[in-house]
């Protein structure tokens, strides 16, 4: 029914969601760019391990990130920005992405006119809270004399 996953999680030296938007009657279009950089240290299949020792190639898969909509300071929403595996591209620690939303959808909780009014008195993201991330590796493996868990069959003589 599926084959069991390594355990990979990266600690994250630094994490940024750089963004603008520009707003329509009914919509608003969102560039994002998020960069992050992986630290020293991995935890793969329940150990701690330096980098050097883990899979190689790692790379975030998805996403999910949820933020506070401030206007001139004051907290008037919040939103989730979701980047799912199908939009990921291979660099591994950047990733543009644009998404056009309607006003119904943009925000949580808040009614298409309240949200174009937000985003046009010049909303800002603020305290951005991770709630969801997934990671992969290039190769299936850590680095080293670690011998694989299933070998080539062999035909015998």
């Amino acid at each position: 029914m599926g084959q069991k996953a390594p355990y990979l999680l990266p600690r994250i030296d630094s994490l940024a969601l750089d963004y603008r938007y520009a707003v329509t009657d009914t919509t608003s279009r969102w560039s994002f760019v998020l960069n992050w950089r992986p630290a020293e240290r991995v935890l793969y299949e329940g150990k701690v391990l330096p980098r050097r020792e883990a899979p190689q190639g790692i790379r975030m898969t998805n996403a999910e990130f949820r933020a506070n909509v401030r206007v001139d300071g004051e907290k008037r929403a919040e939103m989730i920005i979701g980047i799912d595996s199908m939009a990921l591209r291979p660099t591994p620690n950047r990733f543009a992405f644009d998404v056009t939303v309607p006003h119904e959808r943009v925000f949580l909780d808040t009614s298409p006119a309240e949200a174009r009014r937000i985003l046009s008195e010049g909303a800002t993201l603020e305290r951005l809270v991770v709630e969801r991330m997934g990671f992969s590796a290039g190769e299936d493996q850590r680095r080293g004399d670690r011998s694989p868990d299933a070998r080539q069959r062999q035909e015998e003589p």
